[in-house]
């Protein structure tokens, strides 16, 4: 940078973008096959987790193997990654502390240890990989797994039509899937950097995932996106503005958004556009009687205010009041949830675990926040996407602190770059 534009960058209170962050030593050819190598790892571990949903135990093994492989051959790295910092421990250790109340201990204890080599997996893959990697990583396995499902392109009824759920088994899930495609892919595209070859083939991957996103009828992944992508947009270019001005305006883009989508939920009916997209996407003002499921789970709450009833002890056959609600949402009588971040952790962990969740989500966020607002980037403006929009679903679904999720793996790699980022400004 010349002198010149130093004082300018300094008057405007700015800075410049920096390189992304690497480990170890300077491109070689050895390097260049190391990263391969690790690319390859964790495409493999990530790309599972997208089929897990087609073969739970295939996917899994698939996932832990890839894991422990990696983790075998640089152990050293992977010991630094999981003692990084605490913050995206806490929720797991009072998770599985919860073993010592809970009404089910023996699927707690399991539950606790599968979310904590799950966390860990997260930690490793962006210490192995840099925040530029972990994004083709992400393009590259939901691409995968969209192969699959146009391979396999099934659909279920819902609301008087159909909508795609592909190899995902339902149109949430596909959704979730197409949206971080979609993010992934968008970024890419903005990356200058990047090869043409790569960059067309994000071109796709985006028509692609929008396609989906739109077959899967998935109106609470593509509303979150929309905002969450808005702010980032406004995020990508704060090097135009002093830098004490930077939060206040990502803030007020995202209070805007945020308001505009509110407004169209309140005055949604048959009469307007939004009325009528909520009955397109099988939803209505109610999001399809989620609140029933709110209801139970607040009573669930007042039970068991304290601690709650152990991790993942409610969802459990046998349960007067989990079979209650399957009978009336989920006949197979598995994998179901209250559809809220907040109250299924407050159902399983209380007010206690409820508290632990809200600040593990607060700090990451704040993390992501401040990374993209001090050095606006590819890499940081992709994570303030992805972490914006799952903040936003926390209140529609339960994306988080969950095993074998990708979901649980991407938001903790976001804060292992952000805190990471820090090594930029002494």
């Amino acid at each position: 940078m010349t002198a010149l534009r130093a004082a300018r960058f300094a008057r405007r209170g700015g800075i410049a973008r920096s390189p992304p962050l690497r480990d170890g030593p300077a491109p070689n050819s050895a390097a260049v096959a190391h990263f391969d190598i690790a690319w390859l790892a964790w495409f493999l571990a990530i790309g599972a987790l997208f089929f897990l949903q087609m073969s739970q135990t295939l996917a899994a093994s698939v996932f832990m193997g890839a894991t422990a492989a990696y983790v075998a051959a640089r152990p050293g790295l992977a010991l630094k990654a999981v003692l990084a910092g605490w913050t995206p421990w806490a929720y797991v250790i009072f998770a599985g502390l919860s073993i010592l109340w809970s009404q089910h201990p023996d699927v707690s204890m399991r539950a606790a240890l599968q979310i904590a080599f799950t966390l860990a997996a997260g930690l490793v893959m962006a210490r192995a990989l840099s925040a530029r990697s972990c994004i083709s990583v992400m393009m590259c396995a939901a691409l995968a797994a969209d192969a699959a499902s146009l391979a396999n392109p099934q659909t279920a009824w819902n609301a008087g039509a159909l909508a795609m759920i592909g190899i995902f088994g339902s149109k949430n899930q596909l959704g979730l899937s197409q949206a971080i495609l979609v993010m992934a892919c968008g970024w890419i595209l903005l990356d200058g950097r990047r090869a043409w070859a790569v960059r067309m083939v994000a071109l796709v991957g985006a028509l692609l995932g929008l396609y989906l996103l739109i077959a899967a009828r998935s109106l609470d992944a593509t509303a979150a996106l929309l905002v969450a992508s808005g702010c980032a947009v406004v995020a990508f270019k704060l090097d135009w503005f002093p830098r004490r001005w930077r939060a206040s305006i990502v803030v007020a883009a995202l209070l805007v958004m945020a308001v505009l989508v509110l407004l169209a939920l309140i005055y949604a009916d048959d009469a307007n556009l939004f009325g009528q997209i909520l009955q397109a996407s099988g939803k209505n003002a109610t999001l399809s009687g989620r609140t029933d499921l709110w209801a139970r789970a607040a009573k669930m709450m007042e039970e068991n205010p304290v601690l709650g009833t152990g991790l993942q002890a409610f969802w459990v056959q046998g349960n007067t009041y989990a079979e209650e609600l399957w009978a009336r949402f989920a006949p197979g009588r598995a994998g179901y949830h209250f559809h809220n971040l907040w109250y299924e952790s407050g159902v399983e962990l209380g007010y206690v675990g409820l508290l632990v969740a809200i600040a593990t989500v607060a700090l990451t966020t704040l993390e992501v926040w401040r990374w993209a607002i001090r050095s606006p980037g590819v890499e940081s403006c992709f994570f303030l996407t992805y972490v914006t929009f799952i903040d936003m679903r926390t209140f529609v679904e339960v994306d988080l602190f969950g095993q074998y999720s990708f979901d649980w793996v991407l938001f903790v790699a976001a804060w292992a770059y952000a805190r990471r980022s820090l090594q930029r400004y002494p």
